[in-house]
């Protein structure tokens, strides 16, 4: 974040609204996978099958703001599109590969998650809104950073998609389709 005070003066105001929705967007990450790893040793100990769908609910807003996921893309076009390069790299490469990482051992330790038909739907729905969501939108836009930011977003659809089959090949494509994304 320290990097986002070197844009050029005209831009700053434009900057500061990308800075702002990336600062809501972590603090909305770290506060909803706490809560959700919470809940999970709850589960562990209780078996109370009322924990699950609070609990799914907290991993979708948490990875969902994480990767920019539809509905929860609203931070990543204004930073794209604003911050410099390097940063935005980093936070797409880097930040976005770990997130994914997360996820997939998350889904490999909880396997009981993954276990409900209902979740398996949502998450695969989900998966494929985002990427025909971001596709379309980058295909609408005329700024270079704008069309990258929804490129993203498209990609990590797909991602989910493959992760959220609950099998070894579709958690597979999910992790390979998200490596080839960060590089």
């Amino acid at each position: 974040l320290a990097l986002f005070g070197l844009g050029e003066e005209r831009l700053r105001p434009r900057l500061v609204v990308g800075e702002r929705k990336y600062i809501v967007a972590v603090t909305g990450v770290g506060a909803s996978l706490m809560a959700a790893f919470a809940l999970a040793e709850t589960y562990q100990v209780s078996h109370d099958a009322g924990i699950i769908s609070p609990l799914v609910a907290l991993l979708v807003i948490g990875f969902g703001l994480s990767l920019a996921i539809f509905p929860f893309h609203f931070w990543l076009p204004d930073l794209a599109e604003m911050a410099p390069p390097m940063l935005v790299a980093l936070l797409l490469g880097v930040v976005g590969l770990s997130a994914v990482s997360l996820m997939a051992t998350v889904f490999q330790a909880m396997p009981w998650i993954l276990s409900s038909d209902r979740v398996i739907g949502l998450l695969m729905g989900v998966g494929a809104t985002t990427a025909l969501l971001g596709a379309l939108l980058a295909l609408s836009q005329d700024r270079l950073g704008r069309i990258f930011a929804y490129s993203v977003v498209s990609g990590t659809g797909f991602v989910l998609a493959g992760l959220s089959t609950a099998d070894a090949v579709g958690s597979m494509g999910g992790v390979l389709a998200a490596l080839s994304q960060g590089l």
